[in-house]
């Protein structure tokens, strides 16, 4: 088990090409090809493996949001089901996630229902710095409650395919999520799109919509479990000064949380386009 959280970076490299391919046809089995691309595939591979290898019976489980860490859930749910794993209690980032874990009849719970730290909390990525292991996360909405879990647990694994990998500074790929109260939301979000540190990288800010809103207004703004809006920021450039960047969004009043980890990433496991998974640690396992 992962123990330690310290800045050094350490690479542990692990390959499991004899997995994957022992793996795919189960895969294809259980998921017909139309519905399951490449990235797919690649992304329950990793999901698939950082269960197998990290999860034990009796353990208290963070559950993550998003296209990864549903497979998260699936091979949860699978191997509870094949009398594999017991005991789980299990604190789900949002109510999608919730819903799914229910189907599976995973035994659920909720910060306030748990009297010690969590084991482990498996969840995706947005983006991936390395060699820090900086994170952009919340592009899926539940950035709140993923930062809240991952900070509760001793150890927070990250999985994803290659694409989340960046190594310039974040931002690069799409907007950098911040939760905002609904109250005066327009002005908090002027106030972020005029920090000088977002500024000095072409910085703008705009309210992240709901699935298929074709024009901006309050009634179309996407709305998180929380009862709060999200601004995306986005950059031109990359940005380097992450916790700078971090520090800056958390000084606007209004702002709840910002979708930078920084420092809280146990681990990463990473799925290759070739079939195999590699991990970066920050400690030795």
């Amino acid at each position: 088990m992962i123990t330690d959280r310290r800045s050094s970076t350490v690479f542990c490299v692990f390959s499991f090409f004899s997995f994957a391919f022992f793996l795919s046809p189960f895969f294809r089995s259980q998921s017909p090809a139309a519905e399951m691309t490449d990235q797919d595939r690649r992304k329950q591979i990793v999901a698939y493996a950082a269960v197998d290898k990290y999860v034990k019976t009796g353990m208290r489980l963070g559950l993550g949001t998003g296209s990864t860490a549903t497979f998260v859930v699936e091979r949860i749910g699978q191997l509870q089901k094949e009398g594999k794993l017991a005991d789980l209690l299990c604190v789900p980032t949002s109510e999608a996630t919730r819903a799914q874990a229910e189907k599976c009849g995973i035994p659920l719970t909720t910060l306030d229902g748990v009297d010690r730290a969590l084991d482990l909390c498996i969840d995706g990525a947005d983006e991936i710095l390395l060699p820090s292991l900086m994170l952009v996360k919340g592009r899926g909405g539940a950035l709140l409650r993923e930062k809240m879990v991952a900070a509760a647990s001793k150890t927070f694994l990250v999985v994803a395919d290659e694409s989340k990998l960046v190594e310039k500074g974040v931002g690069s790929t799409g907007g950098v999520p911040v939760e905002i109260t609904k109250f005066s939301s327009e002005h908090t979000r002027r106030l972020l799109e005029n920090l000088p540190c977002a500024q000095r990288h072409g910085g703008k800010a705009k309210f992240r919509l709901q699935k298929n809103a074709k024009e901006e207004n309050v009634e179309n703004r996407f709305v998180t479990d929380n009862g709060n809006f999200i601004v995306d920021l986005h950059f031109e450039t990359p940005v380097e000064d992450i916790p700078g960047l971090h520090n800056a969004i958390k000084s606007v009043v209004g702002v709840v949380e910002t979708g930078l980890f920084i420092g809280m990433a146990s681990a990463c496991m990473i799925a290759k386009s070739d079939g195999s998974v590699q991990e970066y640690l920050s400690e030795t396992v």
